[in-house]
């Protein structure tokens, strides 16, 4: 459990032994295989890089010393091994930070949500800013640090490597009108999974939500924007539109690379404290192979990070002034089908977007093409 779920080699060894003698629990028996391919594929990875791929039947002079020096010349981006590595680095990372971040937080949300007698509304409020506080300095130093560390120690051009690319504002602005149509169809995958029985959302916990809204129609909002959908916009677009997606670019087609940026990207989302959040993985892959598609087409991470800061501070606002928006009914906060209207005005939303984002992206595409031939 917890930590152990994550320790190379031993993690499989208590696996195994809670297998054989039927004790094994779901969420951390998921995360000591997941991480143990991590493991592998950046092994490999390390391999084929020092040995060559056909290191099998052949030898060679170099050593794992020779992996842990700075290379003498600097790349444009990084390499599928060092993708690899940065990989196997975040996921028992980011599973540490974010049960200890679970615990350390344990007493607080069990006060906001149970609503207890000896706490005031100012200190709910005072411990819902502290919780979003901590979440984003946890996403800045792991998907932030350990993809920059990772490039000033294989000395990568920073613009190239994170996708830095100046575009058109014609660009950035379609890609923030997508994001202010984006959230009903997440809304919808959301609905659409819990009908086919892909995680869901209990009553009680719905019932917390409502408790935990009470309290953030009193943070105020630049707080919300700020930790909720600014700070995850830039930290996650650096990280898996960049990153992820210059290193796994180099060696595959740009669908692939959009598909398994994407993947992650879910999977990622899945993974929160102590459980998985299977819910949130359709909704998170599908915004992944748009955001993904985004930079591909732009060649440059910044429309992204429009489009999912539009996305993300939305919802943070709705849930904020939910109580003013009483007039448009609760269904956007129920597990109901959003109505017709308001899919069409979405689609039609995304479609002004897309369209002004294809405009003012053209050249973009043939300056890549041409790089690429």
């Amino acid at each position: 459990a917890g930590v152990m779920s994550v320790v190379p080699l031993i993690n499989i060894v208590l696996l195994t032994r809670e297998v054989l003698s039927g004790t094994a629990m779901f969420f951390p028996a998921v995360m000591a295989v997941v991480s143990t391919i991590a493991y592998a594929a950046a092994a490999l990875s390390i391999a084929s890089s020092l040995f060559g791929t056909d290191a099998v039947d052949r030898t060679s002079q170099q050593s794992i010393g020779a992996f842990l020096r700075r290379p003498e010349v600097s790349s444009r981006v990084p390499s599928p091994a060092l993708a690899a590595l940065v990989m196997a680095v975040l996921v028992p990372i980011y599973f540490v930070v974010s049960n200890g971040l679970l615990r350390y937080l344990t007493n607080v949300k069990t006060a906001v949500l149970d609503g207890a007698d000896d706490l005031s509304l100012d200190q709910a409020v005072s411990l819902q800013i502290q919780s979003m506080t901590l979440s984003a300095i946890s996403l800045i130093l792991v998907f932030g640090g350990v993809p920059l560390l990772a490039s000033w120690f294989g000395k990568l051009e920073l613009r190239t490597t994170f996708r830095l690319n100046r575009v058109k504002l014609g660009a950035i602005l379609g890609a923030a009108i997508v994001g202010l149509g984006a959230w009903v169809f997440a809304h919808e995958a959301f609905v659409i999974a819990d009908a086919l029985g892909i995680g869901g959302v209990s009553e009680s916990v719905l019932e917390k939500t409502k408790k935990v809204l009470e309290a953030w129609t009193r943070v105020p909002p630049w707080v919300l924007l700020a930790t909720l959908a600014l700070t995850p916009a830039v930290i996650e677009e650096l990280c898996f539109r960049g990153f992820l997606f210059s290193a796994i670019g180099s060696v595959t087609t740009g669908n692939r690379t959009i598909l398994i940026t994407a993947l992650l990207f879910g999977f990622f989302h899945v993974v929160t404290g102590n459980a998985l959040l299977i819910e949130r993985f359709i909704p998170s892959f599908l915004l992944g192979l748009l955001l993904g598609w985004i930079a591909h087409r732009t060649s440059s991470v910044i429309p992204g990070m429009a489009l999912h800061f539009v996305h993300n501070g939305l919802l943070e606002l709705l849930g904020h002034y939910h109580e003013r928006l009483a007039w448009l009914g609760d269904t956007y906060a129920t597990d109901a089908h959003l109505p017709i209207v308001w899919l069409g005005g979405a689609t039609l939303i995304i479609a002004v977007g897309i369209t002004l984002l294809v405009v003012s992206s053209r050249r973009a595409v043939s300056v890549e093409t041409s790089d690429a031939a």
